[in-house]
């Protein structure tokens, strides 16, 4: 159990810049009628995050 829980704490911290871009771009209110490359930069910011953390540390098919 011990191990579960440092696991979830290892890739939650890891994940902190991903879950702070999407609370960014839910604090942001970007309209979407005047379009910009900061709303693009916004938008695109969390799939980055997110990619870069799965490239970081491996999509995990491999029984370890």
């Amino acid at each position: 159990m011990a191990t579960s829980y440092q696991n979830f704490k290892s890739i939650s911290s890891k994940l902190v810049p991903f879950i702070n871009t999407v609370a960014v771009y839910f604090i942001l209110f970007l309209p979407s009628d005047e379009p910009s490359l900061f709303a693009l930069l916004i938008k695109c910011l969390p799939i980055i995050c997110l990619m870069v953390f799965v490239v970081l540390n491996g999509l995990g098919l491999q029984p370890e």
